[in-house]
């Protein structure tokens, strides 16, 4: 997705190009990431897609039980045996979180803060957007577009893992996500307190 978007910012006519791109690179990837991609059309023969489906309802019945506030923070893994889907063996899996950033905030503390979580990720993506309208490509546009794209490949990310959870992968994300407006200050101060951008 990252990808797909900075291509569109550079060079729209290779945005075409990017689905053949990725069928080279799936057709040469090593064996094991191969069977991964299988996998998502084939679900049953990979225990961590099942897996995922079973976090996936243990989290949503954390989420009914516990709308406003969830379970609490590093609390799911403590919960997870009394709200698993019993009756079924579970698929071999690490089971400490949802595996699913939206899922876990939302599981850990409720609704409102999920909605905030993403309210956060749409601030991060208007910010740096807002940089891009310049006349002049400067570094700070050229960073802006590299954290919209960052942004947006960390959400769609998040749908399959708990990458927010990961602080070493949180730590660069929101370093680079925050660049953008401070080389904008940098270049021009007076402009960014008058555009908007907080000092």
């Amino acid at each position: 997705v990252g990808l797909t978007y900075l291509t569109y910012s550079y060079r729209k006519w290779l945005v075409p190009l990017v689905p053949v791109a990725v069928l080279i690179i799936s057709l040469a990837a090593p064996d094991a990431l191969r069977k991964r991609e299988e996998s998502i059309v084939e679900p049953a023969s990979d225990s961590s897609i099942q897996s995922r489906l079973v976090m996936a309802r243990t989290g949503l019945g954390m989420i009914a039980d516990h709308p406003l506030f969830g379970v609490g923070p590093e609390r799911v893994a403590p919960y997870f045996e009394m709200y698993r889907p019993h009756g079924i063996t579970l698929p071999d899996a690490w089971y400490g979180h949802l595996h699913n950033s939206f899922m876990q905030f939302a599981a850990e503390r409720g609704l409102p803060a999920l909605f905030f979580f993403l309210w956060l990720l749409l601030e991060m993506l208007r910010a740096n957007y807002g940089l891009l309208g310049q006349p002049v490509e400067s570094v700070s546009t050229r960073l802006s577009r590299t954290a919209v794209a960052g942004t947006l490949a960390m959400g769609v990310l998040g749908v399959f893992e708990y990458n927010f959870g990961d602080s070493e992968v949180l730590m660069l994300f929101l370093f680079f996500v925050t660049l953008p407006l401070a080389a904008r200050r940098l270049e021009s101060p007076a402009d960014s307190v008058a555009g908007g951008v907080s000092p």
